[in-house]
C-alpha cells in the first residue's frame, strides 16, 4: 500500500487538517472562474480539542488543481501558526501530495500552481508538517465546507470576513493569530470558526 495514503486519518495523533476545493470543471480553454476552498482543522494536542473551519474563495482560478494547491497552501500556513508537535495535512488529491512528497519540486503538473507549490515546499521543509492523501469518503467535512461556500459565491450570497472565535480563548484565539499571520494575497478568507 501507498505510504502516502491514509486509510483511518482520525487515528493520526496531533493536528490533522482536511483540505478541499471546488471549481467548475476544466475546459479545453482555460477560463479564470470563482473558486470555493473549504478547510478543517482537528487539533487533540490540546484539551479540549480544538476545531476551525474556514471558508476561503479565490476569484480567477483558471485550473482545478490550481484550487486544490492553493487550499494546501492556505492550511499549510495556517497550520504553521498552530501549535502542536505533530501536524498533517490531509488532501484527495492524490497527484499534489504525491508531487509534495517528492524531491524535485522545478517541475511542477502545472506552472500556474507554482506560487503555491512554493509557499507548501517551503512551509514542509522547515517545519514538522506533513501532506498525506485520503479518499474523498474521509474528507466529508472539508468538501461540506467548500460545497457551502461554493453554493454562496454562486448564488451572490457570500458573508464576507467573518470570524468567529471561542470566548474561552479571549485574545489568545489560534484562530485569529493563524489568519492574520497565513494569509496568501490571491485567496480571501470568507469565514472561519474556532471551536
Amino acid at each position: 500500500m501507498d505510504q502516502l495514503v491514509i486509510c483511518f486519518p482520525t487515528s493520526i495523533a496531533g493536528t490533522r487538517c482536511y483540505t478541499d476545493a471546488l471549481t467548475t470543471p476544466d475546459t479545453a480553454v482555460s477560463v479564470p472562474r470563482q473558486t470555493g476552498l473549504g478547510i478543517f482543522i482537528i487539533n487533540t494536542d490540546v484539551q479540549p480539542p480544538l476545531s476551525i473551519f474556514i471558508k476561503a474563495t479565490m476569484q480567477d482560478s483558471p485550473l482545478v488543481i490550481m484550487a486544490e494547491s492553493a487550499a494546501i497552501a492556505l492550511a499549510a500556513q495556517l497550520l504553521n501558526h498552530l501549535q502542536g508537535h505533530q501536524k498533517t495535512l490531509l488532501s484527495d488529491n492524490q497527484q499534489l501530495v504525491n508531487f509534495l512528497n517528492g524531491s524535485n519540486f522545478s517541475d511542477p503538473p502545472d506552472w500556474k500552481i507554482k506560487p503555491y507549490i512554493q509557499i507548501t515546499a517551503s512551509l514542509l521543509s522547515r517545519t514538522n508538517l506533513v501532506v498525506r492523501t485520503i479518499g474523498r469518503t474521509h474528507n466529508q467535512m472539508a468538501d461540506s465546507l467548500v460545497r457551502q461556500d461554493f453554493s454562496a459565491l454562486q448564488n451572490n450570497q457570500i458573508d464576507y470576513s467573518r470570524v468567529y472565535t471561542n470566548p474561552s480563548h479571549g485574545n489568545d484565539c489560534p484562530l485569529l493569530k493563524a489568519i492574520n499571520d497565513g494569509t496568501i494575497n490571491i485567496v480571501m478568507v470568507l469565514t472561519a470558526s474556532c471551536c
